[in-house]
This record gives C-alpha cells, structure tokens and sequence, in this order.
C-alpha cells in the first residue's frame, strides 16, 4: 500500500502595516493536506532548488 505525501503548513506570512512577519499559525489553523506522488516530487525538487540558491548566496558573502 502506498501512501501519498503529505504536507502540514507550519509557517504563515501576515501582512501588518505593509510588512510581512513570518509566524506560527493558530493552533485551530494548522492543516494537514494530502498531494498527489506527483506533487511530492515537484515540491521536493523546488526545496532543493531554493536551499541551492540559498547556499549559493550565502557563499557570495551576501
């Protein structure tokens, strides 16, 4: 049996006076979604992607 992945939003952006703040969302707003296998491996290419260019900009003394 295969299990499709699943994702659990553990961070939100709010906007307050023009400017966003990352946060946890409230206890009664945290979700679980589940994704097609497809899906999974499209958003673990993306993550590794930006940890890529994130590393990279690091590297340039950024």
């Amino acid at each position: 049996m295969k299990c499709s992945p699943v994702l659990r939003i553990s961070a939100q952006l709010v906007e307050v006076a023009y400017r966003l703040y990352g946060e946890e969302p409230e206890v009664d707003s945290v979700r679980t979604m589940s994704t097609s296998t497809h899906s999974g491996h499209v958003l673990t290419r993306h993550r590794g992607n930006q940890e890529h260019e994130r590393s990279k900009w690091e590297g340039d003394g950024a």
